[in-house]
């Protein structure tokens, strides 16, 4: 697959045993999403698989501004990224995050958001009911990420 721009490749080894994760970072991609994700599941794939054994392959795709982002994995996950850009923070933590995530400040706002949104797909449940509470999953922030934009793994 030559479109993608970066390819972060992040060992969880006391989680998924040894196993990897993948995070796919495409600039402005000129396919569809859909072949963007069948792109990167095959691309995960590709000398993983074992006759003897059942394949178990998850996804999570997310797209902020110019940029969609795929995860893949062998157990469930869920990723978010977002392109930083002034907000009202402080009036929107208040409104969706616990109290002892209220912020006005823009980088504090966005690790918690990706974060909350990250878990809520790995949920696979509704956002509106799940950003008020505390995130119970372990989260990983996704570094060498382009200025401005923020992006977070629950697994």
């Amino acid at each position: 697959m030559t479109s993608f721009v970066e390819k972060l490749r992040i060992p969880i080894y006391e989680i998924f045993l040894g196993k990897k994760f993948t995070v796919y970072l495409f600039d402005a991609p000129q396919k569809s999403h859909e072949k963007i994700v069948r792109a990167c599941i095959a691309d995960y794939l590709e000398g993983r698989l074992d006759c003897r054994l059942p394949a178990h392959v998850y996804w999570s795709k997310s797209d902020s501004a110019d940029y969609v982002a795929v995860a893949v994995a062998s157990r469930r996950i869920g990723l978010d990224i977002e392109v930083m850009r002034d907000r009202p923070f402080e009036k929107i933590s208040r409104r969706f995050f616990e109290l002892n995530k209220v912020t006005s400040n823009k980088e504090e706002f966005y690790d918690t958001w990706v974060a909350k949104e990250a878990w809520v797909k790995w949920k696979h449940e509704g956002i509106a009911t799940n950003l008020a509470k505390p995130v119970d999953r372990d989260i990983i922030y996704l570094n060498d990420m382009p200025p401005n934009l923020k992006g977070a793994i629950c697994i």
